[in-house]
């Protein structure tokens, strides 16, 4: 038996209804709750999926990282997840679910993901910011909305295309801008265990000042890094440091 094909009209008729279908659908989706997530790419490209949305520094000005998966070795061209990257506190976030939409607070910070001003990135802010979340077409995925009044050049779409989070102005289904939420509460109880121990991110050769209320330690003969106690400033606001005397594994509390 013969069919014939649909004309113009037909196909666009079809395409309505599809969609119409799909926002129906998604009114009907069970969002995520709030709590602790890791925010995990969805794409369907190799170099982008399952990298976890990162937050490695407190700046209010550089972006976000996907990190988490780098270059297998042992098999080319392809990708598996980072060791420990589990213990990496800047890959936890606490979702809140609010009016509108909900909130990303990173663990680590106690900064919230929000747009950057007049780019089209994902950085950090004291103040939360609202997300929509939708539907991404993709069962388990969602899209991260940023408001369009926040957009530059209508890229309203929270998307993983770099090692930087950016915004972009399409989604479609399982691309760049599909995300899913990975319960995470078990994941950060593990990474804050005394016996197990955290990781987070030095900038290698540049002074820093960590202050975390916890242990920390570091092979002293191999890593070049050494502690110091803060003692206070000076007359002149200068601040005051003292080395710490031990020169090999050390451990201290601060």
């Amino acid at each position: 038996m013969k069919t014939k094909a649909p004309n113009v009209n037909q196909i666009n008729d079809y395409l309505a209804e599809l969609n119409a279908g799909l926002t129906e659908f998604a009114k009907q989706l069970i969002m995520p709750e709030s709590g602790i997530y890791r925010l995990q790419s969805a794409s369907a490209e190799k170099t982008r999926e399952g990298r976890i949305i990162t937050a490695v520094n407190s700046s209010r000005q550089s972006a976000l990282k996907m990190w988490g998966r780098v270059l297998d070795p042992n098999s080319k061209g392809n990708y598996k997840n980072e060791d420990g990257f589990e213990a990496v506190l800047g890959a936890y976030w606490d979702v809140q679910k609010v009016e509108n939409g909900y909130t990303l607070k990173n663990v680590y910070t106690g900064l919230y993901a929000a747009p950057k001003s007049g780019e089209a990135t994902v950085t950090q802010s004291e103040t939360p910011y609202v997300f929509s979340v939708t539907f991404a077409k993709t069962p388990g995925c969602f899209n991260f909305v940023i408001k369009a009044d926040d957009a530059v050049s209508k890229k309203i779409y929270v998307n993983a295309e770099s090692d930087n989070l950016v915004l972009w102005n399409a989604a479609e289904g399982q691309d760049n801008s599909a995300f899913k939420f990975l319960p995470a509460a078990d994941g950060l109880k593990k990474a804050l265990n005394n016996e197990e121990g955290f990781r987070v991110y030095i900038q290698a050769k540049v002074p820093q000042i960590v202050t975390l209320p916890v242990n920390a330690e570091f092979d002293a003969a191999n890593s070049g890094a050494e502690f110091y106690t803060v003692l206070g400033q000076d007359a002149e606001f200068n601040i005051q440091l003292k080395k710490a005397e031990s020169s090999s594994l050390v451990k201290h509390t601060y």
